[in-house]
């Protein structure tokens, strides 16, 4: 289910201020950001709501603690590409987690959904023996090697870091099986000293874009004057 608002929606552009991750790519070159211009990547970030709350509570197993209250909270982002040269490879969505009066270490998130969802990928892999007695990984057909078997490859499409910290993250990526498209909704329960009267977060979203055997090119959103903004999106959850 979709957002009832947007906070932001729009195009991306280039984040000089990110050095681009050199293991992603075999070719070694970058993607251009001049390649990027008349139709580039788009991308929606949802107004976060707050499905549930609950107050003055203490979670099994921490009756020893000082009862707290709990709010259940949907995000959500949207990756958009009609370019079918370019594809998002990975992306990393932050919130910081912020209230008036309060630390760090008092407002949080004390569980998030999904935390990590995994692809299976079947692979067909053909080695051969090296000089040195060790495996390695060849192409071409497999009566040219030595070695062939299927085996069954968990890639992580989805992970979240961060529980019980103000600033949880979700990292998607692009498997061989999946690409990297669509709404994607994360949930967390936020945990806040009791009476909490109002909290909210900073919103920050980092998409890498790429060409097959390219290195990423690390992008961002833009602000109200087309330009990169210096400070994340700021909202209210309660």
């Amino acid at each position: 289910m979709e957002p009832t608002s947007s906070v932001w929606e729009g195009t991306l552009a280039p984040r000089p201020d990110i050095e681009p991750d050199a293991s992603k790519g075999g070719l070694g070159r970058r993607l251009d950001p001049e390649s990027l211009e008349g139709d580039p990547p788009r991308v929606t970030i949802g107004r976060p709501e707050v499905l549930r709350s609950l107050r003055a509570v203490a979670p099994e197993g921490f009756e020893h603690v000082e009862p707290r209250d709990f709010y259940l909270v949907r995000l959500w982002c949207s990756f958009l590409n009609f370019r079918t040269d370019l594809v998002f490879d990975h992306a990393h969505f932050q919130v910081n987690l912020v209230a008036p009066g309060a630390t760090t270490a008092e407002v949080v998130a004390h569980d998030l959904y999904p935390s990590e969802v995994m692809h299976k990928v079947k692979r067909n892999v053909k080695f051969s023996l090296s000089p040195e007695l060790k495996f390695a990984e060849v192409g071409g057909k497999l009566g040219a090697v030595d070695y062939g078997f299927e085996y069954d490859e968990l890639q992580p499409a989805i992970v979240a870091t961060g529980q019980g910290e103000a600033t949880p993250s979700w990292m998607f990526e692009a498997t061989r099986s999946s690409r990297l498209l669509g709404g994607k909704a994360m949930h967390m329960v936020v945990a806040a000293p009791s009476g909490t009267p109002t909290a909210g977060a900073e919103l920050e979203l980092i998409v890498h874009v790429t060409r097959p055997g390219m290195i990423p090119l690390p992008m961002g959103i833009l602000d109200a004057k087309g330009e990169i903004p210096a400070d994340p999106l700021r909202v209210t959850l309660w």
